[in-house]
C-alpha cells in the first residue's frame, strides 16, 4: 500500500527530528578539536563570552562548530590545526567565513581529507572565533 511505503521513507526522518532538542531531545555533546599545531592555535581560555573550540554532528548530519582559537607565536595562512575524523569531513571542500582579531576577516577550510585549516594570517595574540556548520556527507 502507498500509505506504507510512505511511512517506511518517513520514519528515520521523525526519528531525527524527534531526537533534536527543538523537541525535547538530548542536547548535543561537544567535541574538542584536537588540535594538532601546538603553540600555533589553542584554545582561547580568556574569553567569557565564546566556548571552548569543539564541534558536534547532528542527527541530519550537519556538523556545527563553535569556540574561539588564540594564535599563541602567530599562525601562517594554510595551517592545518585540526582533522576531523571520518563521518565528520564534507564531500566537497567547505569555506567558513568567521571573525578574526578586531572584527577582521578569517575564513576557515574544511577539506575532505578531514584536514581544517585558517585561510588568512593570524598575527601572534590574535584570535579566531568559530562558528558555522555544514553538511558532513563525505
Amino acid at each position: 500500500r502507498t500509505q506504507d511505503n510512505i511511512g517506511t521513507q518517513l520514519q528515520p526522518v521523525a526519528r531525527a527530528v524527534a531526537a533534536t532538542p527543538m523537541l525535547n531531545g538530548t542536547l548535543p555533546a561537544w567535541v574538542a578539536f584536537s588540535l594538532l599545531a601546538a603553540g600555533t592555535l589553542a584554545n582561547n581560555t580568556t574569553s567569557t563570552l565564546l566556548p571552548p573550540a569543539g564541534y558536534h554532528l547532528d542527527p541530519f548530519r550537519y556538523l556545527h562548530i563553535q569556540g574561539s582559537l588564540v594564535s599563541v607565536a602567530g599562525c601562517a595562512a594554510g595551517t592545518v590545526f585540526t582533522t576531523l575524523p571520518m563521518g565528520y569531513r564534507p564531500r566537497f571542500q567547505q569555506r567558513i567565513p568567521v571573525k578574526g582579531t578586531a572584527g577582521t576577516f578569517q575564513s576557515i577550510l574544511f577539506d575532505p581529507g578531514g584536514s581544517v585549516s585558517v585561510e588568512v594570517l593570524v598575527a601572534a595574540g590574535g584570535f579566531v572565533a568559530l562558528s558555522g556548520s555544514f553538511l558532513a556527507d563525505g
